[in-house]
């Protein structure tokens, strides 16, 4: 009969039920998959929300420490200037006041003021900047230094080039206060042109109605504050790889316009340092971004704004958001951004997350659903047992599916159970042929291990032709996969030894050297074992081999370190002899210098050989350090006794002369007394080449405690 004449209340029940389920099954996927992506969409948004906030409160914390920063750098460094100028006023006026108090009886007022003068004048600090100045409360200039050529002149009409009435402003200081700080523009030591913005301190002598003072530029403490500054924000980088980092401009007009600001701090563009900066720049979107945040500072000192801009190793721009702020002296502005297009990684990830859950949902239906469908085709087949039509066309079938493809022929079949089993048999024959395509599959998989184990590894049939080479051993023959198969073994695996080599049909266990398609030689290792077959007979030959030219050079390595070893054995013997020698010349000297008084003349000798032998007693300790492997001998070292007898040693002789200043309570070093007194004496030497018509080496020492929290 036909097939579309064949009805059944079996099929109807199958027909409904796959149905109802596939339909069932679609609706729960269907609902799952709309819920998981509205929640997944919703999380994303609030992760984007999360991040920003986030990331703003990060940069606003970063940029409000640095603001802290200069603000506390400003104040402390310019504080510890005015101490330290302060102080330098303080001391010359101890000196005036000295000399005044020791000639007040015995000289008159001139002749006491060109005494004060002089003593002062050649005082200079600060390398060379620093100097005192001293002028009369009736404007006269009694003390230049910078500019000696002014002293004796009346200065009460000088100004600096702000217009500041200089020499009247500090007589105005002094006659209300005793004493003070003034700030005006002035010239420097050694520099022609331009003024630069200086601090003075004045105090009123009063016993010659003068008042004396000095100053500091203040240039070198912007020099000192900016360096600091610099090196914090260099060393406090923060966000994800440590690329987040604050900058900071110098404004100069927070109008704006084409040099609104110099570039003060910036550690991801050192380059543009102390550069202009334009508030005309636009963002890869064109907004001009600089102009906005300019004005969000001028309102309310601080602001935020997003702008696009390219990260520094991609070509295309990203979303960015900002955070400035002005310092509480209006000068910098000090800001940090982040880029927020780091967070869409992340909700990359969760989305892909999510879909991997929704395919596993849809996994599990479908699972459910074959289920209940083969529970359904069991019970059919159960219900057709009893019907004996057509069974031989299954045994048929049966007996020719191991070896054939061929189908049962379902219009031949007059039932629809049976014709049911039909379909189900043709389908197990066509998932035979799947699962020959598995084994296949699986061979190459093999072959894929094969090729990814660091061995070398070579198969022939019985007639010693290559059936397989794997990727190291074409590396280390020469000869690809295509080319080498059907060749002979001994054509392609080329050995040199002085006992066997390979033939075509096998290759020894032995150590060789492997000779590749182009020359190259490989030193290697190799082993061999036949190939049996399901019933034991050999079918070919497996060969593995290892490149040992790693472990040959370890081995050589090691060699070179036990001749080293020897050597050091030498050293040591050497050494010890030579201290031998030494000891006996030491005891002589000694019992020469006991002879004779210390003011005979060749006492002086004796100790100057005494000081060499003791400089090749340092040179056999060296010897014997490296007899040990190369320890120092470590011990505690009189540092101002080793650098004293090393520089007069080393100078004496030469028309170099010494002064040493060493302190009474300079502390020993722990060290290797020889390699210690030996840094001193190559310096010495150098300072001595360098001074070859003579001259003064200085030397001096201090005491530096490099770590305050540890007690000394």
């Amino acid at each position: 009969m036909p097939l579309k004449n064949k009805v059944s209340f079996i099929k109807t029940i199958r027909l409904w039920g796959i149905l109802f389920l596939l339909f069932l099954a679609i609706v729960l996927i269907a609902a799952d998959a709309s819920r998981s992506y509205r929640d997944g969409t919703v999380l994303a948004e609030q992760m984007r929300a999360d991040y920003f906030e986030q990331q703003r409160q990060r940069i606003n914390f970063e940029v409000e420490h640095v603001v802290d920063l200069i603000n506390f750098e400003t104040e402390h460094i310019f504080q510890l200037e005015q101490d330290r100028i302060k102080k330098r006023v303080y001391e010359a006026y101890a000196i005036a006041e000295n000399i005044y108090q020791q000639y007040q009886a015995t000289r008159n007022s001139k002749e006491i003021s060109k005494t004060i003068v002089e003593a002062i004048r050649p005082i200079r600090f600060d390398q060379g900047r620093g100097y005192y100045f001293i002028d009369g409360l009736d404007g006269t200039s009694y003390l230049f230094s910078d500019l000696p050529g002014h002293e004796g002149t009346n200065m009460l009409d000088v100004q600096d080039s702000r217009g500041q009435y200089v020499t009247r402003d500090m007589i105005d200081i002094v006659t209300r206060s005793g004493e003070g700080f003034y700030r005006y523009h002035w010239t420097k030591p050694n520099h022609v042109e331009g003024d630069f913005l200086k601090l003075s301190f004045l105090k009123h002598f009063e016993p010659l109605d003068w008042f004396i003072g000095t100053g500091i530029y203040l240039d070198a403490m912007e020099a000192s504050m900016q360096k600091i500054i610099s090196q914090h924000i260099e060393n406090h980088r923060f966000g994800i790889n440590r690329l987040g980092y604050v900058f900071i401009l110098d404004l100069l007009d927070i109008q704006g316009g084409d040099k609104f600001a110099l570039m003060y701090a910036n550690p991801n563009r050192p380059d543009l340092i102390g550069k202009y900066i334009s508030d005309e720049l636009q963002d890869a979107k064109g907004k001009m971004f600089r102009k906005e945040f300019l004005q969000g500072l001028r309102e309310h000192g601080e602001c935020y704004v997003d702008y696009w801009y390219k990260k520094f190793d991609q070509p295309d721009p990203s979303p960015k958001t900002s955070f400035f702020k002005l310092t509480e002296d209006g000068r910098f502005i000090v800001a940090a951004g982040v880029y927020l297009d780091d967070v869409e990684e992340k909700i990359l990830t969760m989305q892909s997350e999510l879909d991997d859950e929704i395919k596993l949902n849809i996994l599990f239906f479908v699972l459910a659903v074959a289920t209940t469908i083969l529970g359904f085709v069991l019970l059919l087949n159960w219900l057709s047992r009893k019907m004996k039509n057509d069974f031989q066309l299954f045994a048929d079938f049966f007996k020719r599916a191991a070896h054939s493809s061929v189908l049962i022929d379902r219009e031949q079949i007059k039932f629809v159970e049976l014709d049911q089993m039909a379909k189900s048999a043709n389908q197990m024959l066509d998932d035979k042929d799947i699962a020959e395509k598995a084994l296949l599959d699986e061979r190459e998989q093999l072959l894929v291990t094969l090729h990814s184990i660091v061995d070398g590894v070579i198969t022939t049939d019985t007639e010693g032709r290559i059936e397989l080479i794997n990727r190291v051993a074409e590396s280390l023959t020469g000869w690809s996969q295509d080319i080498a198969v059907g060749k002979l073994l001994a054509e392609v695996f080329c050995l040199k030894s002085e006992t066997q080599s390979a033939t075509p049909f096998s290759v020894p266990d032995q150590r060789a050297l492997l000779v590749a398609k182009d020359g190259s030689e490989y030193p290697i290792s190799t082993g061999s074992a036949p190939l049996r077959g399901a019933e034991g007979t050999i079918r070919g030959q497996v060969i593995v081999f290892r490149d040992e030219t790693e472990r040959l050079q370890i081995e050589e390595e090691l060699l070179k370190a036990k001749k080293l070893e020897s050597v050091g054995v030498l050293a040591g013997g050497i050494a010890h002899d030579f201290n031998n020698i030494l000891a006996g010349l030491f005891g002589n000297i000694e019992l020469a210098q006991r002879k004779i008084p210390e003011d005979h003349a060749a006492f002086s000798y004796l100790q100057v050989a005494h000081q060499a032998l003791e400089r090749a007693t340092n040179l056999t300790k060296q010897l014997l350090t490296f007899a040990k492997g190369g320890e120092p001998l470590m011990e505690a070292v009189s540092a101002g006794q080793v650098i004293d007898t090393e520089v007069q040693f080393n100078l004496s002789g030469s028309s170099v002369k010494a002064e040493i200043d060493l302190p009474d309570d300079l502390w020993p070093v722990k060290a290797d007394k020889g390699q210690f007194g030996q840094v001193f004496a190559n310096l010495t030497i150098n300072a001595k080449h360098a001074m070859p018509l003579g001259g003064t080496l200085y030397v001096t020492a201090e005491n530096i405690c490099l770590n305050p929290a540890v007690s000394t």
